[in-house]
């Protein structure tokens, strides 16, 4: 469905060539899911395709962090050119994070607050109106799901209305 509604909006793009070019990058993204899907066949190695890209994903962050704090310039633009891309690429990944801190204990969970903490930062950092939309979303949807601790869903609605204040 997601695909179907972008391929239509491709159509009614102010530059279609470059909705064509996002239109087959999210295609791609949709294959490679399913391929992941496919070629995990136990919950023990889907846990670890998670991990290994929840964690790829905080070099990225990184990257958006220390542009943002080193430029001067005050917007980072991340490892890909364009700083929307980038920052959105970057918040796929804070529910994963979020996953695995509802998910572990000790200082395996301090991690992924850490971790968690830096993607969300990287997003931050990008100033991307539609990552902000889609983060303040997220969290909206994070705070209210019930499969969540309740501890972590406190904790989501604190960090919710921050975003929204700041």
């Amino acid at each position: 469905l997601f695909l179907a509604v972008s391929a239509l909006s491709v159509t009614q793009a102010q530059y279609p060539a470059v909705g064509a070019d996002r239109l087959l990058t999210m295609i791609q993204l949709v294959a490679l899911y399913f391929m992941i899907i496919d070629l995990t066949n136990d919950e023990r190695t889907f846990k670890n395709v998670l991990l290994i890209l929840t964690l790829a994903g905080i070099p990225a962050a990184a990257i958006s962090i220390g542009q943002f704090v080193l430029s001067g310039a005050g917007r980072a633009v991340g490892v890909y050119p364009d700083p929307n891309y980038s920052a959105l690429n970057i918040l796929i990944l804070i529910p994963l994070a979020l996953a695995f801190v509802n998910h572990s204990q000790g200082r395996t969970r301090w991690f992924f607050w850490t971790a968690f903490f830096f993607l969300l930062f990287g997003v931050v950092v990008n100033f991307s109106r539609g990552a902000t939309v889609a983060l303040i979303v997220m969290f909206f949807i994070i705070s209210r799901a019930t499969f969540i601790e309740p501890l972590l869903r406190k904790r989501m609605k604190a960090i919710f209305l921050a975003v929204i204040a700041g």
